[in-house]
């Protein structure tokens, strides 16, 4: 089994091109565009997945947040802390 997690291609509710405009030039983290809920969701996912030994291709844009290598720390970094809680 196959997994597309697409969730993190913009925020919610803002259109490809305002998060563009609000994004770019794409070096850092804009404050107030990344909901936390889509890291949540997605590590939630990603955990699940795992748990069932499913293949996951997670596709994150720049748009989401302004910084998509940094949006993956988060999601890492969530997962970690999931695997030391054993939250899910």
């Amino acid at each position: 089994m196959n997994l597309w997690h697409r969730c993190l291609i913009t925020p919610l509710r803002i259109s490809y091109e305002e998060s563009h405009a609000k994004a770019f030039p794409f070096e850092k983290m804009i404050p107030g565009m990344l909901d936390p809920e889509m890291i949540e969701d997605t590590a939630r996912n990603l955990n699940e997945a795992m748990k069932e030994k499913v293949q996951v291709n997670l596709i994150i844009n720049n748009h989401t947040s302004g910084n998509a290598p940094l949006i993956v720390q988060k999601i890492t970094d969530r997962l970690n802390s999931e695997k030391q809680q054993r939250l899910f």
